[in-house]
């Protein structure tokens, strides 16, 4: 018999979760069949710019991926979507007991704990909206490959995961056991917490190494960090974007090749140029850069101007000291990184212009 009541609570559970989890492939099939042929054009533009549309090893390097690709990381996030999504809105409908996970006995202590279900539905959740985020943007920019569904799935994963861990471990942590009464700070702090820990998945790995040391990777402390956080008009989808291609660091970004970053990724010519002098600048000085900006010093071709008095005056002023910027400046006047310099330069005029000089109609402006 059914129970029309139970159904009836039930609807606007069903809707939402309809709404959210119909996102995913909804952008993957208005995707494919529409906004990816820009992308196509977009890079046989390039290859035609740079003379490189008659290398047939090049065309296939990047050629577009099949659709088959994008089916099975849809699929895959679909089913991820749908699992987390049905235990945070119907773990009850689903047969969980008082909609909690089932545990057991761990060295005498209940695990996963009471409140461990909502937690995990809530880190998820955060996770899911902010994916939801940089789906839609990729999908704005006509970058929307299938490693974002593979990427947007993991970070799901990975967030529920450590919302649950650091749920478990708090109570040991803290030393108290009244965190899961009721009206404590399971009912009204922790879904908040798991739910920001899904939005920033980082912060919570960080609160974890900085609880147990021995998760924390040894570091050389005779080794320069230089995240690419250090460079002007980067972001966290930009960061995400170019760790997909194997960017971690500035020290990457500064000895990339060009060429294959301007095909894979939908930045400009001149942003990633500009990009690439900055990192440059930073693996030349690290966190002095701060100090050389506000000098005019923002790229590694502002060093190029600097004679004798300027570089003792830099050194007075900034945290850079002088045998560096006179390092940098010998290294960037040399003949290799010049030319390497002017050949980024050329290529971004070549790639900026949008139309040939004959096509420009009489009074107008190239692009």
């Amino acid at each position: 018999m059914i129970d029309f009541d139970t159904t009836t609570m039930n609807i606007p559970k069903l809707i939402g979760m309809g709404v959210l989890y119909l996102f995913l492939p909804f952008t993957a099939l208005t995707y494919c069949f529409s906004r990816r042929r820009r992308r196509i054009a977009e890079v046989a533009r390039i290859l035609k710019i740079l003379k490189l549309d008659t290398d047939l090893d090049c065309g296939k390097a990047y050629k577009p991926e099949q659709l088959v690709c994008y089916f099975w990381a849809v699929a895959y996030a679909s089913f991820v979507t749908f699992v987390g999504l049905t235990l945070l809105f119907l773990a009850t409908e689903i047969g969980f007991p008082k909609g909690e996970f089932l545990h057991g006995k761990l060295g005498g202590v209940d695990f996963p704990q009471e409140g461990s279900r909502l937690v995990f539905g809530m880190a998820f959740l955060g996770a899911y909206v902010w994916g939801l985020q940089h789906v839609f943007r990729r999908y704005s920019l006509n970058d929307l490959t299938s490693s974002v569904y593979y990427g947007f799935s993991m970070r799901m994963i990975l967030a529920a995961i450590i919302a649950l861990v650091i749920y478990n471990a708090y109570t040991a942590l803290a030393g108290s056991g009244d965190s899961q009464g009721e009206g404590g700070i399971t009912a009204n702090i922790w879904p908040a917490m798991a739910f920001l820990i899904g939005m920033f998945p980082q912060r919570g790995l960080r609160w974890l190494t900085e609880k147990f040391p021995m998760l924390s990777p040894e570091s050389d402390t005779s080794v320069r960090d230089a995240p690419l956080e250090m460079i002007e008009g980067i972001e966290i989808h930009d960061i995400m974007r170019l760790e997909e291609v194997g960017i971690d660091t500035c020290y990457d970004l500064a000895n990339a090749d060009f060429v294959p970053l301007v095909l894979k990724t939908p930045y400009s010519a001149r942003q990633l140029i500009d990009w690439i002098l900055q990192a440059k600048l930073c693996v030349y000085f690290g966190e002095a850069v701060k100090d050389l900006r506000l000098h005019g010093i923002r790229t590694v071709i502002d060093l190029s101007t600097l004679d004798g008095t300027k570089i003792n005056e830099l050194a007075n002023a900034t945290t850079a000291t002088k045998l560096a910027l006179e390092c940098a400046c010998t290294s960037v006047k040399k003949e290799e990184e010049s030319n390497e310099i002017i050949r980024l330069r050329k290529a971004g005029q070549l790639l900026g212009r949008f139309c040939e000089d004959k096509f420009i109609p009489e009074g107008g402006i190239p692009v």
